[in-house]
């Protein structure tokens, strides 16, 4: 299904941060680049390699200077929120007033964040692999192995869909062409790679090529490292490889990775990202734990044997590594039972299950969840927006005044409203806040037992059924009142919605009354305050 809409993605790469983020969300770009959209990022200052990358595959790129950065503090939530909606109101078309998709992948991103994002935005997907914060988002991907829903279900949205599982993991589409690779066990070892991340901060390549030295000589093993140019560790390879004894060779901003993957009889590697790649090739693997977010993979490709897990990296000693690589020399039969127990993990669809499940998301109608929804009060915040949507055409069509107000008319009456005991106003909410419609009511001054009422859903989310969500919610609020409203016969939309919510015609022409409160009490809008 061709869409020709925009999907923005929002995450960061650095020597720091490293690249994991890049690389798979360039990964489900490229997927989602068949379904028809059209990518874009918005980064702070991506290294110059990654961003040639980027925008190499046809993807925009929308940088966020270091004086951005300064503002905000470090990713202070709001800050940082206020940023990126100011970039995505850049990126939005005229004729555009919602942007279809956002991805976002950044681990210090959470809660207060999709505030200003969200009423720009139709659905916006999270990719995490954490658990420990916070998400207001539509669907959330989480690749781990043992990930499932009640991990997040107190960091997200009712309504939030989930991707969770390998089934999930990100690859790049190139490793679709090796889907029925096999590794020959039954030969002798001959090509290691060594894959620790495209930055490698913590030089793990430099430890482990020391640690094969000897081995890689007398075995006639070559040694492939792989790593970006951006790695802070670069120089201090190049140097290494001048003096080791075994053939090895560097590869930089490597953009065929499968198929030199593809070539390796071991790869010796991080827990991070690359642990899916090399599983959907079954390459027999030794691991290291580089980072905390990896402590959850180690654990299970060491239950399932499918990774030989040495453990953390501040714990590796060259001498673990040579053992291990000499068992694995040794033990052809081990080296098999990686590659079979590898293999299951990971099928190298991810990317297209994921593409396939957003197209179909963004393609929906947006509803938003009842019993998210809520009833607040109005404050003196609302004047403005009220005034907004008394202005649009299609709130004033059916008014019984069909004159759009003035500025100084409407302040005037909401400041008497504010004020008035005889009238209620409230804003329909969802569940970050955001305003979609108002409900007013106003008793009779001689008997507080009856009250007229009248909504209006903004322009934007009208056609939702919010309407009778929000009588719902009154009704709740005023069990023991007679609610009257006016209705204008030409109203078709609005005599549906009073409706359906039980209202009835009464004696007085257009003219609707409220049924009995008990066949509107409803336990499904517990949500009301």
């Amino acid at each position: 299904m061709i869409n020709s809409q925009h999907a923005i993605f929002r995450f960061d790469a650095s020597s720091a941060l490293g690249a994991g983020h890049f690389y798979r969300c360039l990964s489900l770009a490229q997927s989602l680049k068949q379904h028809g959209f059209q990518c874009a990022c918005i980064s702070y200052e991506l290294p110059p390699q990654l961003a040639e990358l980027w925008e190499a595959n046809g993807f925009n790129l929308h940088p966020l200077s270091s004086n951005e950065y300064n503002r905000a503090a470090k990713f202070k939530q709001i800050n940082d929120g206020l940023i990126t909606a100011n970039q995505l109101e850049v990126i939005q078309s005229q004729d555009a007033k919602i942007i279809p998709l956002l991805i976002v992948d950044h681990y210090h991103l959470h809660s207060d964040w999709y505030r200003p994002i969200k009423p720009l935005v139709k659905h916006i997907l999270t990719i995490d692999d954490l658990a420990n914060r916070s998400h207001h988002c539509d669907s959330l991907l989480d690749q781990s192995v043992s990930r499932n829903k009640s991990d997040y279900s107190k960091l997200t949205p009712a309504h939030c869909q989930f991707m969770l599982g390998t089934q999930y993991s990100l690859l790049n589409q190139q490793f679709n062409a090796f889907k029925t690779h096999k590794v020959d066990t039954s030969k002798p070892i001959s090509n290691v790679m060594l894959s620790f991340g495209a930055m490698d901060s913590h030089n793990l390549s430099g430890v482990t090529l020391d640690a094969l030295d000897d081995i890689a000589a007398t075995h006639n093993i070559r040694v492939s490292i792989v790593l970006s140019s951006a790695s802070p560790t670069v120089s201090a390879i190049q140097r290494q490889l001048l003096q080791t004894k075994c053939k090895s060779a560097l590869f930089l901003d490597v953009t065929n990775i499968a198929a030199l993957m593809a070539k390796q009889d071991l790869i010796i590697g991080a827990c991070g990202m690359s642990t899916w790649e090399r599983a959907a090739l079954g390459i027999p693997t030794v691991c290291i734990i580089d980072a905390d977010n990896q402590q959850d993979n180690g654990h299970i490709l060491a239950e399932k044997e499918a990774a030989i897990v040495l453990g953390v990296w501040d714990e590796i000693t060259p001498k673990k590594i040579t053992d291990t690589v000499n068992d694995l020399i040794a033990r052809p039969d081990i080296r098999l039972k990686l590659h079979n127990n590898s293999k299951q993990l990971c099928d190298g669809n991810g990317c297209q299950r994921a593409s396939a499940l957003l197209s179909k998301a963004v393609s929906k109608k947006a509803l938003p969840s009842p019993h998210l929804l809520k009833l607040r009060k109005i404050s003196q915040n609302d004047c403005d927006t009220l005034y907004q949507w008394q202005c649009d055409p299609s709130t004033r069509l059916f008014s019984r005044n069909t004159e759009i107000p003035s500025k100084e008319s409407h302040i005037a009456w909401f400041h008497a409203s504010l004020h008035n005991p005889l009238r209620a106003i409230y804003i329909l909410s969802d569940e970050l806040n955001q305003a979609l419609g108002m409900v007013r009511v106003d008793f009779e001054q001689a008997n507080l037992d009856k009250a007229e009422v009248s909504i209006a859903i903004s322009p934007a989310n009208k056609g939702k059924g919010l309407g009778k969500s929000a009588l719902l919610l009154l009704r709740e609020r005023y069990l023991t009142t007679t609610l009257l409203a006016y209705i204008d016969s030409r109203n078709t939309a609005s005599l549906k919605i009073f409706a359906s919510t039980g209202y009835q015609t009464c004696e007085k022409k257009d003219w609707y009354i409220s049924p009995p409160p008990i066949y509107l009490t409803s336990k499904s809008h517990n949500s009301v305050i």
